[in-house]
């Protein structure tokens, strides 16, 4: 699901969203230049049916490191066996384990060669991380391994901030729906005020969903929507958010826009980021997955990347939907934040 601000949980539908990265972020993936074959995109089926389970992987294919992430979008890279060649097809799965027949990102194995193989930034999934495959061109999986994350799944993410005249909303997503907390520290103090939820956490269900595939394949259990009003941070100051037994890694907001700023800043208005789940638009090759590399990143992330005066940016439309797959857009939203982080979004 995507970043959502304070609204009433009903059917998803067009609406604005106008909140505030936090400063935190860089880039959703990258590699090093390497010579590779040509990567021509993999079929466009994501949804497999049951199947023998593949043998572990065990370095026989493809490594991870780390195999554990300490936060949802950390840094995993991912490297080619020794001796392996990487075949025109071939691509290692990321699908959620509470969910195998979904492949949800896709990593061209082409992108490996070379001994720096290919970092890549996953949004932690929740329902216990990720199952990895090895998957030939021909669909077929053949060793797989895990990718979990420390955290586990009460881990806060996909937070945001409201900024009001006097104080500062905290929105975040968790599989706990115990009410969490905020810690927030001024610069040069050596002790943080805790601010606790005191509001019921919310979610929604499939049938609160528009049509197919979102109310079927495309659904996975969103998780609690959480809020936390704290008075408005001094700059420079840190947050820190704590759900169940999880806790978020430590944010700088950005400060807000003074009345009277004279500084010239840009407005970034759009209503469709162009990822619809469909095609190869936004990254995205077949419903439900995102392909990296990019084979094609679209004209609007382009746009956005070019632009480093944005400060005020509003989506409006089918901010929810992403074609129907929520890991589409939980994962597509974090390959802005190298941009986003520094306006509002």
């Amino acid at each position: 699901m995507p970043s959502l601000v304070d609204h009433p949980i009903g059917k998803v539908a067009p609406s604005v969203l106008l909140v505030a990265f936090f400063c935190h972020l860089a880039g959703c993936s990258s590699s090093s230049p390497v010579s590779t074959t040509t990567t021509s995109t993999p079929p466009a089926t994501t949804v497999r049916s049951p199947t023998s389970s593949p043998s572990s992987c065990r370095g026989s294919h493809f490594r991870l490191n780390p195999n554990v992430l300490q936060h949802s979008y950390d840094p995993v890279k991912i490297q080619l066996a020794k001796d392996r060649q990487a075949l025109t097809g071939d691509t290692i799965v990321f699908s959620p384990k509470d969910a195998p027949s979904l492949s949800m990102l896709r990593v061209l194995v082409s992108a490996l060669t070379g001994s720096d193989g290919y970092d890549l930034r996953p949004v932690n999934p929740r329902g216990g991380g990720y199952t990895v495959s090895y998957r030939t061109a021909d669909g077929t999986d053949v060793c797989s391994t895990d990718l979990t994350f420390a955290q586990g799944d009460d881990e806060p993410t996909q937070a945001v901030t409201v900024v009001g005249d006097d104080n500062l909303q905290v929105h975040w997503v968790s599989a706990s729906s115990e009410q969490g907390s905020v810690s927030y520290q001024r610069p040069g103090t050596t002790t943080p005020t805790r601010y606790d939820e005191t509001s019921s956490p919310r979610t929604y269900k499939a049938q609160d969903m528009c049509s197919i595939p979102a109310t079927r394949q495309g659904f996975r259990d969103p998780g609690y929507f959480h809020s936390v009003t704290i008075p408005n941070v001094a700059q420079g100051s840190t947050i820190r958010i704590t759900t169940g037994s999880g806790t978020s890694r430590t944010f700088t907001p950005s400060p807000r826009l003074v009345a009277g700023d004279p500084l010239r800043h840009s407005v970034f208005l759009v209503g469709d980021l162009g990822t619809t789940g469909g095609g190869i638009l936004g990254g995205v090759s077949g419903f439900g997955v995102l392909q990296f590399p990019d084979s094609d990143p679209g004209r609007v992330l382009a746009h956005v990347r070019a632009n480093e005066k944005f400060r005020l940016s509003i989506i409006y439309g089918d901010i929810a939907y992403a074609g129907g797959f929520s890991t589409v857009w939980d994962q597509h939203v974090h390959c802005l934040h190298n941009t986003m982080e520094l306006c509002s979004y």
